[in-house]
């Protein structure tokens, strides 16, 4: 993985930057584990797809193995996705 586990913050930390930079929480929306994994999958087809069309690209083949365990064996479950509705106050 590399970014090592210990230096993700939490959704908390991340609305805590937010507000420590001026912003107010308007909404705050997290994508569950399905929704990421949705995301993800869609990500490795496309290198899915291409390897079938160039199998003897290696490189994309390596970066499709490095992606695929660093997702599965480093941030699945500790990765997600959050959508923050940050305004400026007036």
């Amino acid at each position: 993985m590399p970014i090592e586990r210990e230096q993700y913050g939490s959704v908390a930390d991340l609305v805590d930057l937010a507000l420590a930079h001026g912003y107010q929480l308007q909404w705050l929306s997290q994508a569950s584990q399905d929704d990421w994994d949705e995301f993800e999958s869609a990500h490795a087809l496309g290198y899915l797809r291409h390897l079938q069309a160039h199998p003897d690209d290696t490189e994309v083949r390596a970066r499709a193995d490095r992606q695929r365990t660093w997702r599965l064996h480093g941030w699945r479950g500790v990765l997600g996705m959050v959508y923050l509705t940050l305004v400026l106050p007036l």
